[in-house]
């Protein structure tokens, strides 16, 4: 089933020509990923608060630690369980910082 961006983002949003167009290319971009044989693979696993920082993977947003505290952009592989074609982005944080 198709769903029109418009109907769930309102049309508003889509007047402005430098969003439509950066849309247009995200939409490109993930379009060409699916059609690949095999298709490259996004982890989408992204709620990963706390867990170890994996520098194979991700490289820091603005701030290092051994732990993950959010995901900014996920990793990208080759394809599910291939090698990594481009790293992640995460959020380091300290142990200390685990309550916020």
């Amino acid at each position: 089933m198709a769903i029109e961006m418009t109907n769930v983002f309102g049309l508003g949003l889509f007047k402005h020509i430098i969003i439509k167009t950066y849309c247009q290319k995200c939409l490109d971009i993930c379009w060409s990923m699916a059609i690949q044989d095999p298709p490259l693979f996004m982890d989408t696993q992204i709620d990963r608060k706390g867990q170890p920082f994996d520098n194979e993977a991700y490289r820091p947003y603005t701030q290092a630690g051994p732990l993950v505290k959010f995901i900014v952009w996920p990793a990208i592989y080759l394809n599910e369980g291939g090698s990594l074609l481009f790293k992640g982005v995460a959020q380091g944080m300290v142990e200390s910082d685990l309550g916020s």
